[in-house]
């Protein structure tokens, strides 16, 4: 398969796609008077288009087993079509073209078909039915006939292969950071001159002639903002807090940070508030105290104590200042007789007879237990 090629390919994403080609872009434009001149190449109905027997061709020229050789053929052949419309069909129409969009297969097939296309050059990116192309020019003296010769290849493959070029949608972009004029690049293919853009969107990601990222934060700020109302109407709606943060990680965050190593280094300071204020916004939407724990990235919620587990760590102990012992009562008499004699306390000076040295050590055993006994045992 082409080495250039980054669809449907395993552990490849449009992020290597971007970041290849724009450390291409990047290693050209640091050189003195340089400039880099992209064509993004659009096929006209490409999956609809797609001609069976030179898929076919081409999965043999792959060197693929004759049994999935077949098995293509079989998916490819007999295929047909009807139009339901209020309950009416029409009769089947059979298809001598196009592969089932949206299926892996028919993805699939569009990629060998596109296999060899401009193979002999190595600037060349493709995802899928998106093919990119460029070229250095000398800003001191621009030629671009080596980008005209390109197209003019293009354009002969296309017809060796029954593959069709949308001009009016094919572009051409000047990219150039110096100061000085460069006159745009007039090129065209089969004849019709292409149209050269200040910017252009490419797989999610706008660029423009001077590498900035003004328009695609500008978009970005537009399509967030726009989520944000769904937050809102969720919130009125009284939904749970965990669900707003899972419609706030799912609708609106990956829109922000989508291919973020792309463009992220070439942000300046306000963009970079304004990117943070709308995700400012989208929180405070989510009426929680732990909402952080809810927010992808947050820190993590303190796992709850099973009865099976480890018990938990016991908290540290609190010293407190020693409290005074208690004192004893009064247990009065009536008020014929004369009051009894009270259990004297630790801080009272030491009794002097035995009698009152074996009272004080009973009085200190039974002072907190009962005090009933101990007017008993005075009385007694």
């Amino acid at each position: 398969m082409d080495q250039q090629q980054f669809g449907n390919i395993k552990s490849s994403t449009t992020t290597h796609c971007r970041v290849d080609l724009l450390d291409y872009i990047y290693r050209n434009i640091e050189k003195r008077k340089t400039s880099v001149p992209l064509t993004f190449v659009d096929f006209r109905k490409a999956f609809h288009l797609v001609h069976h027997t030179t898929v076919i061709t081409k999965a043999i020229n792959l060197q693929l087993y004759p049994s999935l050789v077949s098995w293509l053929s079989n998916f490819l052949s007999h295929r047909s079509q009807v139009v339901r419309h209020q309950g009416a069909t029409s009769p089947p129409q059979h298809l001598t073209c196009g592969v089932p969009k949206g299926t892996r297969m028919g993805s699939l097939c569009f990629v060998m078909l596109i296999n060899d296309a401009m193979t002999d050059t190595s600037a060349r990116w493709k995802y899928v039915d998106n093919t990119t192309l460029a070229a250095t020019i000398n800003n001191d003296n621009p030629d671009y006939s080596h980008l005209q010769l390109l197209h003019d290849r293009l354009h002969t493959w296309t017809t060796d292969n029954k593959v069709t070029l949308n001009t009016n949608k094919t572009t051409v972009m000047h990219i150039h950071t110096s100061s000085d004029t460069v006159p745009p690049p007039c090129v065209s293919i089969d004849g019709r001159p292409l149209q050269v853009v200040q910017s252009v969107k490419l797989l999610g990601l706008t660029i423009d002639n001077k590498l900035t990222c003004c328009q695609h934060v500008s978009s970005l700020i537009t399509s967030a903002t726009y989520r944000l109302h769904l937050l809102r109407r969720l919130k009125k709606l009284e939904t749970p807090v965990r669900e707003l943060a899972s419609v706030y990680s799912t609708f609106i965050l990956p829109r922000l940070t989508y291919a973020s190593p792309t463009w992220s280094s070439s942000l300046n300071a306000i963009q970079h508030r304004q990117l943070e204020r709308v995700q400012k916004r989208a929180v405070r939407l989510i009426p929680s105290r732990d909402r952080l724990h809810n927010l992808p990235g947050g820190p993590p919620r303190p796992a709850p104590h099973h009865p099976s587990g480890p018990p938990p760590t016991p908290p540290p102990a609190i010293r407190h200042q020693a409290t005074p012992p208690p004192t004893t009562q009064n247990f009065a008499r009536p008020s014929s007789s004369p009051s009894p004699p009270q259990c004297p306390t630790p801080q009272q000076a030491a009794p002097h007879t035995s009698a009152q040295r074996q009272i004080q050590e009973k009085c200190n055993t039974n002072n907190s237990e009962n005090p009933q006994h101990i007017g008993t045992l005075l009385l007694g």
